[in-house]
């Protein structure tokens, strides 16, 4: 039983990884196509600059488009659009080179660290430089050092509202998926508990998977691009839940209901992605192949009597010595320099 359920859990953990395979790749495409990341890249900068993803102001509006422009972010740029990734230092730079160039632009003769947070008619400007020059102390290096540390933090929060959307959509794309292919999460485990040919035939696909890739996620991915995991597993149309009707056209909605549960459960576990599924068969492969605690075999139990014998035989041994020992002394009681040693002194 505990074997069977362990099968069963390959068996699901290996379609999800499959469907994950899918989805992230369908989900990095399309990401691809629409910018996803410059988008968001653009919405941090924006955010930390401005406090605001949209800024509406003039001014801050002209900055972002003067900013965008400079060659240290422009030369990096896809067109019109941003970089996927933006190295802090180039941000900072060209933040500090263009607030520098609107004031002397306005007129202001002096260097000072401290004017660069009037360089913009925006109030979220001024509290965020601000504060960053008066840590700076007038030393522009300093200033472009906290910058740099002000970007790396946004951008540790521009990967979360990503990772978050690109969850939102996998769970999408995952459910698109589960319906096309008929991927049912509880279709396949109805199926993987009653057909034992079935998932003995997954769980050697998924050890034989384990084994070729030695548990590593990139050739576990190369492996299922060519998809020869997906002819072992049960899915496609038509729904397996219709054999048991019996021709009755009432039980069709309870039917349907089945599978939609069962496809999202299959969406679910797709939006966790493809390395949860790869740990987890690796995980499950290497507690099936540990296996019980083996019970003491009758050969160990025979070669414990066996050497309970053979002590036996040994203490029967020492004693008929003893009593040859004692015999030899008996017929040397004159000679004192003579003491007899008896075996149980040797053991």
């Amino acid at each position: 039983m505990e074997n069977q359920i362990i099968d069963v859990a390959i068996g699901l953990a290996l379609a999800f990884m499959v469907v994950s395979v899918l989805v992230s790749g369908i989900q990095e495409f399309l990401a691809g196509l629409m910018d996803s990341r410059s988008v968001q890249l653009e919405k941090g900068i924006k955010c930390l600059l401005f406090g605001s993803t949209d800024p509406d102001k003039p001014d801050e509006i002209k900055f972002i488009t003067e900013l965008f422009s400079h060659p240290l972010l422009f030369n990096l740029s896809k067109g019109k659009r941003l970089p996927s990734y933006l190295p802090a230092n180039n941000f900072a730079w060209a933040v500090v080179e263009v607030a520098r160039s609107r004031l002397q632009q306005a007129g202001h003769t002096s260097e000072s660290v401290r004017d660069i947070s009037s360089a913009v008619d925006s109030t979220a400007w001024k509290q965020l430089l601000s504060p960053l020059a008066a840590e700076a102390g007038g030393d522009i290096k300093r200033l472009r050092l906290e910058l740099e540390l002000q970007f790396e933090q946004m951008m540790d929060r521009v990967s979360g509202w990503y990772k978050r959307r690109a969850q939102w959509f996998m769970l999408l794309y995952g459910f698109f998926l589960a319906v096309t292919l008929n991927v049912d999460a509880l279709e396949m485990t109805s199926r993987f508990w009653t057909d034992s040919v079935m998932r003995a035939a997954v769980v050697a696909s998924a050890t034989d998977l384990e084994k070729r890739t030695n548990g590593d996620p990139q050739k576990m991915e190369k492996e299922l691009q060519a998809l020869k995991e997906l002819q072992n597993l049960p899915v496609g149309w038509p729904t397996r839940w219709a054999d048991d009707k019996s021709g009755s056209s009432d039980n069709e909605p309870k039917y349907f209901m089945f599978s939609l549960i069962g496809w999202f459960i299959t969406a679910l576990a797709a939006s966790l992605g493809a390395p949860f599924w790869f740990d987890a068969i690796g995980k499950l492969v290497s507690l099936k192949g540990a296996g019980k605690i083996p019970e003491r075999s009758s050969k160990t139990k025979g070669g414990a009597a066996s050497s309970a014998k053979t002590t036996s035989t040994l203490h029967e041994s020492a004693d008929d010595r003893n009593a040859i020992v004692d015999l030899y002394a008996a017929r040397h009681k004159e000679d004192e320099s003579y003491r007899p040693v008896q075996v149980e002194e040797l053991w």
